[in-house]
């Protein structure tokens, strides 16, 4: 008489998922559960192991950057004794500040009229003032950060592409 295999028992799948997913997920399918089941299991666990690796994948990067020494507030502009900024990297923070000033001054502005007689604006004088408070206000800094972030990304790319 043959002996035929037994059914796998649910804890044996269970154990099988949990330890080495994709034995389990064989050891699922090749199981007599319904077909719903076995859907709905395999959904559950791809969401669940992507999870994972996208969890893996941030907090490989709270670590990058805590290594790279990014100060709290996201920007380093201070300078040292020489006058060279301390952090002479491009920061993220300072990179997407930098960008969103970029953006703001490259949107039409509409001409305005100056009658005679009346004070000009630093808008219109400087165009790029009017988006370091847009951008400031969006990032909730400073005018003068915005400006002294603006500032520092630009000298530091005009230094790259000397070299």
């Amino acid at each position: 008489m043959r002996k035929t295999r037994p059914q796998q028992r649910l804890w044996q799948i269970v154990l099988g998922l949990v330890i080495l997913p994709p034995l389990g997920l064989f050891m699922l399918w090749r199981s007599s559960r319904t077909l719903r089941v076995k859907i709905v299991v395999s959904t559950v666990l791809v969401l669940v192991v992507g999870a994972a690796v996208v969890g893996l994948a941030e907090v490989a990067n709270h670590k990058r950057l805590a290594a790279e020494d990014v100060p709290p507030s996201g920007f380093d502009v201070t300078y040292d004794s020489r006058g060279h900024y301390r952090n002479n990297r491009i920061l993220p923070l300072e990179r997407d500040v930098f960008n969103a000033v970029v953006s703001e001054m490259r949107r039409p502005q509409p001409m305005q009229a100056v009658p005679p007689g009346e004070i000009v604006s630093e808008e219109m004088v400087h165009p790029e003032a009017k988006a370091f408070e847009v951008v400031a206000d969006r990032f909730g800094l400073d005018y003068e950060d915005v400006k002294a972030i603006y500032l520092k990304v630009s000298v530091q790319l005009v230094e790259k592409t000397r070299h």
